[in-house]
């Protein structure tokens, strides 16, 4: 959101190096893990070979690791295709370079920048009586001072063998239900999931009600129900 917003002032704002790896994991993986990982374990549970706790990664450093320079390139990709209803004046957005070393001194200079076309804006929003908006910019700039971070932006890699042993212990049928490694021979590629993620970020985060075809997609709204039609559902739904 913060990409989609202007909150990156060109290259030299990014926190992270050119080679990084920004570890995304969907989350019908980590469901299914979680669950599998329950599975095994109530199945061991007296014997010895329960007797020792097994650690689950759910992750994709390892098995399919996303570059952070390629994230960028399809952020820049998504938003100029489908831009956001709202964003920061002269927005131009950012690219990873081929090489790039971030500088402490050089995020700084950009935040400044940014919280200054963050008041320019704000000014407006005040004009409009958009008050709510006004906060969430700010606040969500407080949050990517955080993301965008050199403690923060470290890469990590977190091996997911437990999760391959656990696998391969299923039957083919409970493998194609139960995905518990993401890796490059997923059904969906980081191109898709990328725009599927993004596409809901603009749907639900800027309430733009749905999002073009101009980029490829699986994002739905799935539940638009009330509170109320939600009560009288469960009311008449046995074992709801």
């Amino acid at each position: 959101m913060g990409y989609a917003l202007g909150f990156f002032q060109g290259p030299r704002s990014i926190a992270y190096a050119s080679d990084g790896i920004m570890d995304l994991i969907p989350a019908d993986v980590v469901a299914a893990q979680v669950t599998a990982a329950g599975a095994a374990a109530a199945a061991t549970s007296g014997s010895s070979a329960g007797s020792d706790a097994v650690i689950y990664h759910a992750t994709s450093s390892e098995s399919n690791p996303l570059l952070v320079s390629y994230c960028f390139e399809k952020m820049r990709e998504f938003w100029r295709a489908q831009p956001p209803p709202m964003c920061l004046p002269v927005t131009r957005y950012a690219t990873m370079p081929a090489q790039h070393h971030p500088t402490q001194h050089n995020i700084d200079r950009s935040a400044a920048v940014t919280e200054l076309k963050i008041q320019l804006l704000g000014s407006l929003l005040k004009l409009a009586g958009k008050h709510r908006e006004l906060k969430a910019l700010k606040v969500g700039f407080k949050a990517f001072r955080v993301m965008n971070s050199m403690p923060y932006c470290k890469s990590f890699i977190c091996s997911v063998a437990n999760g391959r042993a656990l696998w391969a212990q299923m039957s083919s049928e409970e493998q194609q239900q139960w995905p518990l490694v993401w890796d490059n021979s997923a059904a969906m590629s980081w191109d898709l999931y990328g725009h599927t993620f993004m596409a809901g970020v603009r749907c639900l985060l800027f309430k733009v009600e749905k999002p073009s075809g101009k980029t490829e997609h699986l994002f739905k709204v799935i539940s638009g129900a009330s509170a109320e039609s939600l009560r009288l559902w469960k009311a008449n739904t046995p074992n709801s």
